[in-house]
């Protein structure tokens, strides 16, 4: 759902690598967060930076694509900020489409008059 609404498709080597981080082989996260038992930290060697290296590839693009489609919403929030006398539609497309977070509403309220 996160690669679509990022316009990223799943052949996308990127998106390839990301869902490979859920999987339950060795690159997977789950094998590489926890240490077994009381055992000394995973040692920093190639494996380790190559798995490093694909994060930051995979963190590259995927926060490109999340500031993108962040910034496409600035526009909208003050527009709808700017009505002197929202009507239901704009208080449906607040309620329903416009990212419910403290950045856009703050946004979106620091706005309005």
């Amino acid at each position: 759902m996160v690669l679509k609404e990022l316009e990223i498709p799943e052949s996308h080597p990127v998106a390839e690598a990301w869902l490979r981080l859920a999987g339950e082989d060795d690159y997977g996260l789950h094998a590489r967060a926890h240490r077994d038992a009381l055992s000394e930290p995973r040692a920093v060697d190639d494996e380790f930076t190559k798995f490093w290296d694909r994060m930051e590839f995979i963190l590259d693009v995927v926060l490109d694509r999340l500031e993108a489609h962040y910034m496409a919403w600035i526009p909208k929030v003050e527009l709808l900020a700017q009505k002197v006398t929202p009507n239901t539609g704009d208080v449906q497309f607040l309620k329903n489409h416009l990212p419910n977070n403290p950045i856009t509403l703050g946004h979106f309220f620091d706005k309005l008059e």
